[in-house]
C-alpha cells in the first residue's frame, strides 16, 4: 500500500530489544542531497488512519539535517518530514527493526489554496477539514484554507479530502504541476437517518453510539474515513447526518454488547435546522444472543472439525495497514470448529441476519442464513456435497499475458491481475494467507489469473523469504518468479504510466474484450476479493456464476421454493439482505429463481426489497428481474430502477424494457428514464445522457421511425458508437419503413464527411429495394471533391449490381486517387471487365490496399493464392481480363 518505488529501495538495520528501538536519519534536498535544517520530523506509532494515529514525538533537524527517536517499543511506525519549499514525506516502517540511518530526500513542492463553501448557499464553510492521509488543517472563518508541502510531480490516487459536519466527504485528485493549486470546493448537505436503539425487551437505550458507512468498504476515499455516527439520547434515538445521497448505508449499534446491522437506503435530505426525519430505524442491540450450526453429510452422519465462520453482513473495516478491525462490536469475523457432534455454538451475536459459512477439507463450502435467538437455540442444520474437486492451496497463477487473454477470449471470460510487492504489510498478509485461502483460490480457478511482483529469485533482492523451491516460486507458488517479474513492466504501462509513483497491492478485472471493469488498489478483505470476483464473471458470463452460486447458496435456493408460505418468505428476506449487502453470490442467484419455480410473488417481494444501489454492475446483475415472464415482477423491478445513481447502467438495463409488451412495464421504464411524449413522437427527454442513443434504439424496435422523436439530432450530433449504431439500425428497417430510409437517405445527400457514416451503413446492409436511389447517391458523391466520398461512392455502388452501377464504377477505374480505383475495380471484378486488371496489379504490393486486394482476389479464386505479383498476372490472364504475352503455366 506504499509507494513501490521507495519500499524497494529502503534500508533496515538489526533486530534490537523491545523498547530500545532507534530510528535515525537524516532529510536532505533531493536534487543535490545538501541537508535540510529546520525540517519538521514526526513519529507516529501504529497504522490507523491520520487522527487515530499515536503520536510519539516531534523534532526539528538542525545544520546537518539529521533527526534521531529512541526508546521506542515494537510495532509498524509511520515519519513524516515537512520542510517549507518541499513536498511532506510519509513513510512507514514495518514490523520489529530498527531504522537508522535513513535519508529521506525531499523535492521541491507547492502548495494548494482555495475556499470551502455550501454548495446549496455559497456561505463559507467555517473549520471545514482539509486532509489527506498524512496531515490535515482547518479552513478559517471565511471558509479559506492552504495545504503546504504537496509534491510537483504525479503520485497516483493522492488526493484532498474535505469535509464538515453534515457535509457529504468530497475527495479531489491533486493533479502533476509546479503552480500554487487552486480550488474551490462546494460541499453538498448530506442525508440523515434517524435511528432508535432498544434492548431485548424493546426499551430505549441511551448512550448508545450508532455508526453508519457503506455495506462495502471503498478503500481509503473520504466516505469511508468520515465519521458518521451520533449518540442515542433518553429516548433512544440517535440522528446519524451527513451521510451521502443515493447509497445504501448500513447501520449498526456498538457498545459493549453486539450491536444490530441493517442495509437501508437514506431516506431524506437533512433538515438545515437539525430536526429530526419522520421515518425512524429501529435497532436492536443484546448481549444475549446465540445460534448452534449442525454439520453433516448427506447421510445425516456429523462432520468433526469443520470450520464455520460467523460473517456479519458488514465487513470488517480496513486499517492503513492492510488488516483489519475485528473485534465483536465491529462487525468482525468469529470462527467455530464442529465437535464431534458436528455442531458449532456461539454466544453473544448481534442481534441481526447473519451469514454462517461453513468449510470442511473434502467438502464444497456452503453458506446459510439465519438470527441468532434467546435462550434455547434452535440448531440449524447444513448438509455438505463432497468435492470431486478440491481448490487446493495455491492460486492458479497463468504462464503468460498471451496466454490468459487467449483463455478470456475463447471462453468468453475476465481476466485477473494482482500487482504486489514483498515486505509491506498489507502486501505480505495477502500473499501469505489471501493467495492460498481455499475459496479464493476455487473463485479464481473459473478465469485467467495474472501477478505482477518484480521481487524474488532473479528480480529485485527481497527482504522476506522469497526464492524457489523446485523452480517454482516459494512465496505465490505454481509459477517461477521470472513469470510474475516478466508482467510487472506491461501492468505499469497499460494501467499505471510510466514515472508515476504508484501503490501495490491492487487488483485489476479486465474483460475478454480489453476493457477494465474494476480496478482497486489497497488492502481487500477475503470477502471483497472473491465479490470482486465473482462479480466480474457474473458481468460477463452469467451462467458461471450461477452455477457457482448454487453450490453456495444450495440451502437457500432450496428454502425459496418451500411449500410452506412462511418459510418462503423468509428465505425470500434472506436473499434480499445479502444482494443489499454487497453479496454477489446472492445477485448470481437471481438468474436463477424463474428455473427453479420461485413463486412470482415471491419474485415480487424480492425485486421490492433490492436497494439498485447496492448491486454493483445492475445492468447485469438486475436483468432477470426486469425480463422476468412474470409482468409485475417485471414492473416492480422497473420501478426501483428510478433515481438510481449509475444511470448508465439503468439505460443499459431498460433500453429493450420501454417497448416491453405489458404497457405499465414500458411506461414505468420510460419514467425511469426519462422517456416522454410530445406531437412527433415519443421522446428522450435527457438530451445530455451518454447513452440517449440507447434508447432510441430501443423505440425503434417496437414502432416506426416517425413515432420517435429526436433521431436527427442524435444522427447530426451525437458520438460515433451511437450515431453509426442507429444508422445501421434505420437502413435495417428502410426496406419497409419509408420513415426510416428518409432519416438515412437525408444524412446520406449532406454535401460534407458527415456523410460518411450513412454511406458505409447503408453498403453494409443495402435494402434490397432502393437500388435506384443507392445509384444516385453513389453518383452525388462520386463528383465530390473528397477522396474518401468518391471512394465510398464506388464502394455504394459496388453493392447495387445495376447498369447505372456499373458505368459509375467504369469512370472510377479513371480516377486519379489510388483508394477510388482500387474500390472501383474491386466492384467491378466479378464482371471481368477488362480495366479491373491493370489496377489490381498496380497495387497488389501497396501498403495501404494490398491485403485488401489479396483478400478479395483470394475469395474470387476460390483456392490457394499465387505467391507473387507475376502469379496473379497469369492467372488474370487465364480468367480473360489481361492479354497474355505469350507465356504459359498455371499461376
Amino acid at each position: 500500500m506504499l509507494p513501490r518505488l521507495f519500499l524497494a529501495m529502503l534500508a533496515f538495520a538489526v533486530f534490537l530489544p523491545a523498547q530500545d528501538r532507534v530510528v535515525t536519519g537524516k532529510a536532505v534536498a533531493g536534487d543535490n542531497d545538501e541537508p535540510v535544517a529546520n525540517a519538521r520530523v514526526s513519529l507516529h506509532g501504529g497504522v490507523q488512519r491520520g487522527r487515530e494515529r499515536e503520536a510519539l514525538g516531534e523534532m526539528t533537524t538542525g545544520p546537518d539535517g539529521a533527526f534521531r527517536f529512541a526508546g521506542l517499543a515494537r510495532g509498524p511506525l509511520m515519519i513524516q518530514v515537512v520542510a517549507g519549499g518541499y513536498a511532506r514525506v510519509g513513510r512507514f516502517l514495518n514490523g520489529d527493526e530498527a531504522s537508522a540511518d535513513l535519508v529521506i530526500q525531499l523535492a521541491p513542492g507547492r502548495d494548494a489554496i482555495g475556499t470551502v463553501t455550501d454548495g446549496a448557499t455559497g456561505a463559507p464553510i467555517a473549520g471545514a477539514r482539509v486532509a489527506s492521509e498524512f496531515f490535515e488543517v482547518a479552513a478559517d472563518g471565511d471558509g479559506e484554507f492552504i495545504v503546504q508541502g504537496l509534491p510537483r510531480g504525479a503520485v497516483e490516487e493522492l488526493a484532498l479530502e474535505f469535509s464538515a459536519p453534515g457535509y457529504v466527504p468530497q475527495d479531489i485528485p491533486v493533479p502533476a504541476g509546479n503552480k500554487t493549486l487552486n480550488l474551490d470546493v462546494k460541499l453538498e448537505y448530506g442525508r440523515v437517518l434517524a435511528v432508535r436503539v432498544m434492548n431485548d425487551v424493546g426499551e430505549p437505550m441511551s448512550g448508545v453510539r450508532v455508526r453508519g458507512r457503506l455495506p462495502t468498504a471503498i478503500a481509503y476515499s473520504g466516505i469511508e474515513r468520515a465519521d458518521f455516527s451520533a449518540e442515542t439520547g433518553p429516548d433512544g434515538v440517535a440522528v446519524v447526518s451527513g451521510l451521502p445521497p443515493g447509497l445504501p448505508v448500513a447501520v449498526e449499534a456498538e457498545g459493549s454488547f453486539p450491536g444490530t446491522q441493517t442495509v437501508v437506503t437514506v431516506p431524506v435530505l437533512a433538515p438545515r435546522g437539525g430536526g429530526r426525519p419522520r421515518s425512524i430505524l429501529e435497532l436492536v442491540a443484546s448481549d444475549r444472543r446465540r445460534a448452534a450450526v449442525r454439520v453433516m453429510d448427506g447421510y445425516g452422519r456429523p462432520i468433526t472439525g469443520a470450520e464455520v465462520r460467523v460473517l456479519p453482513l458488514l465487513a470488517p473495516l480496513l486499517n492503513f495497514g492492510g488488516g483489519t478491525d475485528r473485534s465483536d462490536d465491529r462487525g468482525g469475523v468469529r470462527i467455530g470448529i464442529t465437535d464431534d457432534a458436528g455442531v458449532a455454538m456461539w454466544e453473544k451475536l448481534p442481534a441481526s441476519r447473519l451469514t454462517f459459512e461453513v468449510r470442511a477439507v473434502g467438502w464444497r463450502t456452503k453458506m446459510v442464513v439465519m438470527e441468532a435467538g434467546h435462550g434455547i437455540v434452535n440448531v440449524s442444520e447444513v448438509v455438505m456435497d463432497p468435492d470431486p474437486d478440491p481448490p487446493g492451496k495455491d492460486l492458479h497463477w497463468g504462464l503468460s499475458l498471451a496466454d490468459a487473454f487467449r483463455r478470456a477470449v475463447s471462453e468468453d471470460l475476465p481476466v485477473m491481475i494482482s500487482m504486489a510487492m514483498d515486505n509491506e504489510r498489507a502486501n505480505d498478509w495477502m500473499a501469505g494467507h489471501h493467495f492460498h485461502d481455499p475459496e479464493i483460490v476455487r473463485v479464481t480457478r473459473e478465469l485467467p489469473i495474472i501477478l505482477a511482483n518484480v521481487f524474488g529469485a532473479g528480480g529485485v533482492s527481497s527482504p522476506v523469504a522469497h526464492t524457489e523451491e523446485g523452480g517454482l516460486c516459494s512465496r505465490y507458488g505454481r509459477i517461477p518468479c521470472a513469470i510474475h517479474q516478466a508482467s510487472e513492466g506491461w501492468c505499469v504501462d497499460e494501467f499505471i504510466g510510466q514515472g508515476v509513483s504508484f501503490q501495490v497491492p491492487r487488483h485489476i478485472l479486465v474483460g475478454p474484450d480489453g476493457e477494465v471493469m474494476m480496478h482497486r488498489t489497497y488492502y481487500l478483505s477475503e470477502r471483497d476479493l472473491v465479490r470482486m470476483v465473482i462479480r466480474a464473471i457474473r458481468h460477463v458470463k452469467p451462467s458461471r456464476a450461477v452455477t457457482l452460486a448454487r453450490r453456495r447458496l444450495s440451502r437457500l435456493r432450496h428454502r425459496l421454493v418451500d411449500r410452506r408460505v412462511a418459510a418462503c418468505a423468509a428465505a425470500a428476506e434472506d436473499l434480499v439482505a445479502l444482494v443489499n449487502s454487497g453479496d454477489e453470490y446472492a445477485v448470481a442467484l437471481l438468474a436463477d429463481l424463474v428455473s427453479i419455480g420461485v413463486l412470482p410473488s415471491v419474485r415480487r417481494d424480492i425485486a421490492a426489497g433490492i436497494i439498485v444501489d447496492a448491486v454493483a454492475f445492475p445492468d447485469s446483475g438486475l436483468r432477470p428481474l426486469v425480463t422476468d415472464p412474470d409482468p409485475i415482477v417485471r414492473q416492480v423491478a422497473v420501478a426501483r430502477t428510478a433515481g438510481a445513481r449509475d444511470s448508465d447502467a439503468v439505460v443499459r438495463l431498460l433500453a429493450a424494457a420501454i417497448i416491453d409488451p405489458d404497457h405499465s412495464v414500458a411506461e414505468s421504464a420510460r419514467i425511469a428514464i426519462g422517456i416522454g411524449t410530445r406531437a412527433d413522437g415519443l421522446v428522450v427527454l435527457r438530451p445530455q445522457e451518454g447513452n440517449r442513443w440507447r434508447l432510441l434504439a430501443g423505440l425503434l424496435r417496437g414502432r416506426p421511425a416517425k413515432e420517435v422523436a429526436g433521431l436527427q439530432e442524435v444522427l447530426r450530433k451525437g458520438g460515433g458508437i451511437g450515431r453509426n449504431r442507429l444508422l445501421r439500425l434505420l437502413v435495417g428497417a428502410a426496406s419497409t419503413d419509408e420513415s426510416a430510409w428518409k432519416l438515412v437517405r437525408k444524412q446520406a445527400s449532406r454535401n460534407s464527411l458527415e456523410a460518411v457514416p450513412a454511406l458505409r451503413a447503408l453498403r453494409s446492409a443495402p435494402p434490397s429495394n432502393r437500388a435506384d436511389a443507392l445509384s444516385q447517391l453513389a453518383e452525388l458523391h462520386f463528383g465530390s471533391s473528397s477522396a474518401l466520398r468518391r471512394e465510398e461512392a464506388m464502394r455504394l455502388a459496388a453493392t447495387v449490381r445495376s447498369t447505372q452501377a456499373f458505368a459509375l464504377l467504369g469512370e472510377g477505374l479513371e480516377d486519379w486517387e489510388p483508394g477510388v480505383q482500387v474500390a472501383a475495380a474491386l466492384g467491378l471484378l466479378t464482371t471481368r471487365h477488362g480495366g479491373c486488371a491493370p489496377v489490381l496489379l498496380r497495387y497488389l504490393d501497396d501498403p495501404i490496399h494490398g491485403d485488401e486486394i489479396r483478400t478479395v482476389l483470394s475469395a474470387v479464386r476460390g483456392g490457394g493464392a499465387p505467391g507473387d505479383t507475376e502469379g496473379w498476372r497469369r492467372w488474370f490472364v487465364l480468367e480473360g481480363m489481361l492479354v497474355g504475352d505469350g507465356g504459359g503455366g498455371t499461376p
